[in-house]
């Protein structure tokens, strides 16, 4: 398994993340303060290949998720639910069910399992549903979140995500086989360009250069490159080669902080690394997005609402 933590704080808030990749699951968690986040102002980012089937299951450990549209509702923490992928696309109004997130922290662990033949869906799913799951699970998944927040990756948390896994897989949430299929150790070259990757949860100021990062992966711009692609592929991460994975990252990152007190354009534009406010602005132009000033204005009238 590869995974990486990061702890990014901002004007007004703070984001922690925890992600664990293996070729046939994704386990996520996340911490947020300060923060209201919105899939009406995402733009419709491009999805692997996988994003529009699989398993998504939810439990939220803090905070609150709404569902507006034609299937609409509200989940307050502790609770368990499945969602399916198209729920959390960013095309505006369009989509029948959009999210608004909120809690001061909001807390999730997600588990993504990515299907194969043997589980693609055969009819339409429900757009979300609550779950029911033991007490113990909420229990250890929420041990699992703080103890990835506040300590990190290290044999403890791999011990403690394979007895979470394991009773995950006792619940009906993931099969034998997708049990089976997890590994302690990624082929070198994988682990080396994900290493070298992962300093980014940290700090997006770096605005990282593809040579810096084939430099600290001990392999030339254009071998670090044809690894990158790999990795996206074979963990089916969304992005679309080097370049197009940090530009996302950025702006996902830009649309939480512009909802926080005190951020203005300014300060968010320096804070995911674009050197000019105007340069914010056209990327969000070119992704569809309106203007910051205009994402900033709309999240922070849900924010009070």
């Amino acid at each position: 398994m590869l995974d990486a933590t990061g702890r990014i704080s901002f004007d007004g808030g703070e984001y922690c993340l925890h992600v664990g990749l293996e070729r046939q699951l994704w386990m996520v968690t996340f911490c947020r303060r300060g923060v209201v986040w919105d899939t009406r102002i995402l733009p419709p980012w491009p999805h692997s290949l996988h994003d529009q089937s699989g398993e998504r299951y939810y439990l939220l450990l803090d905070g609150r998720f709404e569902f507006f549209g034609e299937s609409s509702g509200v989940l307050d923490a502790p609770c368990a639910f499945r969602a399916s992928a198209g729920v959390f696309e960013g095309v505006g109004d369009e989509r029948p069910v959009q999210v608004r997130t909120s809690g001061e922290p909001l807390r999730v662990f997600a588990l993504h399992v990515l299907p194969t033949r043997a589980t693609r869906a055969s009819g339409p799913v429900a757009e979300w549903a609550r779950l029911d799951v033991p007490d113990d699970v909420l229990a250890r998944c929420d041990a699992f979140e703080l103890e990835a927040r506040l300590q990190g990756c290290g044999p403890t948390l791999d011990r403690r995500r394979r007895a979470l896994l394991e009773r995950l897989h006792e619940i009906g949430w993931l099969s034998a086989d997708v049990l089976a299929s997890i590994v302690e150790d990624e082929p070198p070259h994988l682990a080396r360009t994900w290493n070298a990757f992962t300093p980014i949860f940290r700090d997006l100021t770096m605005s990282p250069a593809l040579s810096e990062l084939a430099e600290r992966a001990t392999r030339s711009p254009r071998q670090f490159d044809r690894n990158f692609d790999e990795l996206l592929e074979t963990f089916h991460l969304v992005g679309d080669g080097f370049r197009n994975t940090i530009q996302r990252l950025r702006l996902s990152m830009a649309i939480l902080m512009l909802g926080t007190e005190p951020a203005t354009v300014a300060s968010v534009a320096r804070a995911v690394g674009y050197a000019r406010p105007e340069a914010m602005t056209s990327a969000f132009r070119a992704v569809g997005l309106p203007a910051p000033s205009a994402v900033r204005e709309f999240l922070r009238q849900h924010r009070d609402a």
